[in-house]
């Protein structure tokens, strides 16, 4: 990354474009190296204002210092974004293990199409008993059944691109979800037919990808969740009806 990348982000981007920015970093993978040169670089900048100032023309102290102010702002930012994905991670594994009131909710894509709906339809399109078990574990989410039995629930943590992903299975069937403060958000579901299985992991980290936007949106408290919740139960009530007439 350039210094001019740098110097936009930190006097040129707005606080939205600079969110959207360091947001899309803080989930990837190897993302350390990354985010600690963004805070230097800006930390940087912010000390070469500083500077400055001692030795501009009074006419200008007061734009310096609004760019100094600017940069401090992102950088409080920046260490919100950071804390706020870690803290997530942390109440993850605590919801794992005690759910309590579960709130689910589904993903939806940066086209706002429900991701998991494709998923379902294909398992459907078996026409044997794997829509039944998808079914099967998707009461289970609702229940709460989330026990780590590593024989039918389990972190994925094979792969470090796939941190913070879950899966409930049941034979071949996988049911895959996130959590998201005290929301479960299920990005998919899948037939797994071998135990390593590389397109397998590569569905996977599709799915976390092209969940990070609406992800994003319940972390930052940009989504109306009681909409949300009642959109999943529509959801869910056209997944049974599915069962029910044996398709």
């Amino acid at each position: 990354m350039s210094d001019e990348y740098f110097s936009w982000l930190a006097l040129d981007a707005t606080n939205e474009e600079f969110e959207t920015e360091v947001s899309g970093v803080v989930e990837r993978e190897s993302n350390d190296w990354i985010l600690d040169q963004t805070d230097r670089k800006l930390r940087e900048l912010m000390e070469l204002l500083k500077e400055m100032i001692n030795d501009a023309p009074e006419e200008d102290v007061g734009s310096l210092l609004e760019d100094v102010n600017k940069i401090s702002f992102k950088l409080g930012i920046l260490r919100s974004l950071i804390d706020a994905y870690q803290d997530n991670l942390n109440l993850a594994s605590e919801l794992e293990e005690n759910p309590g009131e579960v709130k689910i909710v589904y993903a939806r894509n940066v086209y706002n199409n429900v991701m998991c709906l494709k998923d379902f339809s294909d398992i459907q399109s078996y026409g044997d008993e794997k829509y039944d078990l998808l079914m099967k574990l998707l009461e289970k989410l609702y229940a709460g059944d989330t026990n780590f039995n590593t024989e039918k629930q389990k972190p994925i943590i094979s792969n470090s691109k796939l941190k913070g992903l879950y899966e409930l299975k049941e034979f071949k069937i996988r049911l895959i979800y996130m959590r998201e403060g005290e929301y479960t958000v299920i990005l998919g579901a899948l037939v797994k037919k071998v135990d390593n299985d590389k397109k397998y992991t590569s569905t996977l980290e599709n799915m976390k990808k092209q969940s990070e936007q609406y992800r994003q949106a319940i972390r930052s408290g940009k989504l109306d969740m009681e909409q949300e919740l009642a959109s999943a139960q529509e959801i869910k009530e056209s997944f049974s009806q599915g069962v029910r007439r044996g398709k």
